[in-house]
């Protein structure tokens, strides 16, 4: 049991990724499926959105892995984008909270609720 411990905290990046890259190409194998219900293709493209923003604003944890003299390192070196995480701040904040008020929004059939 304690190896599978071990093995889970040592590739959580990967795992979690691999679930949100899984979910994101069954969403669009679906697509096709939900032409007409437009909660589910919101979703969809949310998933997909989701895998570009983690993508594109995981550079400094990818960054880090090389070498401080590689020339991409040494471009954003005295850059504001070397040590700023505003992209995963603007997603999850404020993105996340847009999306579920139009997908819930779009799900409920009483409008009471």
């Amino acid at each position: 049991m304690d190896s599978f411990i071990y093995f889970i905290k040592s590739n959580y990046d990967l795992l979690f990724k691999s679930a949100e890259v899984l979910a994101a190409i069954i969403g669009i194998f679906l697509f096709k499926k939900y032409k007409n219900d437009n909660a589910a293709r919101l979703f969809i493209y949310f998933l997909i959105y989701v895998n570009i923003v983690e993508t594109v604003g995981a550079y400094q944890h990818v960054l880090r892995g090389y070498a401080d003299d590689n020339w991409i390192n040494l471009t954003l070196k005295n850059t504001v984008f070397y040590q700023n995480t505003w992209w995963y701040t603007l997603m999850w904040d404020i993105g996340v909270s847009i999306f579920l008020s139009l997908y819930f929004f779009k799900n409920i059939k009483n409008k009471s609720l």
